[in-house]
């Protein structure tokens, strides 16, 4: 089973105030029924995050993995609920589920590419952490005189509906640009089943 070892504190060690440090935490690798199975056990590490939201529910960073498959360190966003007010395992499972099943095919070309949900029971809380490829900033429809009709981001949502899926956050913190002026899709935390009667690209 692949796991994730973390040697940056995320909060945790807030958790408990008077508990000695404990770090490195070690996270086990969630595969769900129906998504694709490592080849190989794969053991990663994150050393150091830089905070860029906080929820009531999710907290998302900016980090560097560290892992087996590649020769240095990959940009990623971790997400995860180990500061969250109101913790809910089930909306990381099915995020995940969104990325490794539902929607594999659009990974890396239209949403991120995922590395995995990995949990751990850390003070008798249940921690999930989400790894994601790092697709860039999120837009802002006003600076950048963008509209959900641009060309390339109703794309987004058609390929998505195609897909048989609905967004239902269509913001633009959850629309990214790449290096590459790529837009990607990120935040599937509330994506669901849907129907339209679309059955071919609009676009």
């Amino acid at each position: 089973m692949s796991e994730l070892i973390l040697s940056c504190h995320l909060g945790i060690n807030h958790q408990r105030e008077h508990d000695p440090p404990s770090e490195p935490f070690v996270f086990q690798r969630i595969t769900q029924a129906g998504c694709p199975t490592p080849a190989a056990a794969l053991s990663y590490r994150i050393d150091k995050v830089t905070e860029i939201y906080e929820g009531n529910y999710t907290t998302v960073y900016r980090a560097s993995l560290l892992g087996q498959q590649s020769g240095g360190p990959c940009n990623i966003v971790l997400k995860t609920d180990v500061n969250a007010r109101y913790p809910r395992s089930s909306m990381f499972t099915q995020e995940a589920l969104r990325y490794e099943k539902d929607l594999q095919h659009m990974q890396g070309t239209y949403i991120p590419h995922c590395y995995g949900l990995f949990q751990a029971t850390i003070y008798n809380k249940l921690i999930s952490v989400l790894l994601l490829e790092d697709c860039g900033e999120s837009i802002n429809f006003r600076d950048e005189s963008l509209s959900y009709l641009d060309n390339q981001i109703f794309q987004l949502f058609t390929n998505l509906h195609v897909s048989g899926f609905a967004h239902h956050d269509a913001d633009g913190r959850n629309i990214v640009k790449n290096q590459d002026g790529k837009f990607i899709l990120v935040n599937l935390e509330h994506s669901g089943p849907h129907k339209c009667g679309v059955l071919l690209h609009v676009l």
